[in-house]
């Protein structure tokens, strides 16, 4: 097993989802003793008094400053790398806040199952983050989301999500949104959605079945959907499109595998794909992905990728 598998192998028996035994199999008594020893002393933690109204008005700040059409990355994949303690004790733990901000994050290739303190429920995909102020949620119910996030609101709540691309107000219902990039996808399941995105007047109302994709500077595009709920929550093995703009997906691996992937100013992304990459491997994936659009991809001097024309 090498290094970075026993990271992860650690990292889920910290959060529950790998038993001692399990672990044993892998590592001595003395290492899960220094382990175990740490799990104690993090229990052991108080976090600091934060001033709630101080945290509401920066989160309000940082809103207001975040350009038009960018998301701002909360966390950087790479950084698990160099920061492997960090990685646990955030896997431990699930959340952290800062001046009364609760916010999760979910690395590459990691999924999270969040509960909200209406009782409704998130499921986060990878590469992803959400915040929220617990302390003024009765009155806001707002919450910002970069990434990829599945909702299932309680019966008779209202709240509103925030993205770099738009904002999705809910009632009660199902839903998924996905804002990568310059690109926002919405997709009811359940109940009905309302969606408004910048320089569109108008509220997008979405009921069961229905969603709509939108990239910044284009027009709002509705689309069908069919099943009980989005296709990655269905199957963790593959990232399924139908339809969907080629720098959509590419952003979808690039999420996948923590790794940069870049198009070269020749290839259009705005052409559609309909498939599937796999999880295994990003080789794998961008062949899958390139191959169907007789496109390919070389590695770069980052460790990332470009896809370009032949």
């Amino acid at each position: 097993m090498t290094p970075e598998e026993e990271e992860i192998l650690i990292a889920k028996w910290l959060a529950g989802e790998v038993s001692k035994a399990e672990l044993e199999k892998v590592l001595s008594a003395e290492e899960i003793a220094k382990f175990e020893a740490m799990v104690a002393e993090v229990d052991s933690w108080t976090l600091p008094q934060v001033d709630q109204a101080r945290g509401w008005q920066r989160l309000q700040a940082r809103k207001q400053q975040a350009p038009a059409g960018k998301v701002r990355s909360l966390w950087r994949p790479a950084m698990a790398v160099a920061a492997s303690l960090t990685l646990l004790l955030v896997a431990y733990f699930g959340w952290f806040a800062q001046d009364g901000v609760t916010e999760y994050t979910t690395a590459a290739g990691e999924q999270q199952r969040i509960t909200l303190p209406d009782g409704s429920t998130v499921q986060l995909n990878t590469s992803s983050s959400l915040s929220y102020v617990p302390d003024t949620w009765e009155d806001t119910r707002e919450l910002d989301l970069s990434g990829e996030a599945f909702f299932s609101v309680a019966k008779g709540q209202t709240f509103t999500v925030n993205t770099g691309q738009g904002s999705v107000t809910v009632l009660g219902t199902q839903f998924n949104v996905n804002q990568r990039g310059d690109y926002l996808t919405v997709d009811c399941y359940e109940g009905r959605v309302g969606v408004e995105v910048p320089g569109d007047n108008q509220m997008h109302q979405l009921t069961p079945g229905r969603g709509i994709r939108f990239r910044s500077g284009s027009e709002v595009k509705a689309r069908s959907i069919d099943g009980s709920a989005p296709r990655w929550i269905l199957d963790s093995a593959a990232t399924r499109f139908q339809s969907a703009a080629l720098g959509e997906v590419l952003l979808a691996v690039e999420a996948q595998f923590g790794v940069p992937v870049n198009a070269e100013k020749a290839v259009d992304i705005d052409r559609t794909f309909s498939g599937s990459f796999l999880h295994e491997n990003i080789e794998v994936a961008l062949r899958m992905v390139c191959q169907p659009l007789g496109l390919q991809f070389r590695g770069q001097a980052d460790d990332g990728y470009e896809v370009y024309t032949p």
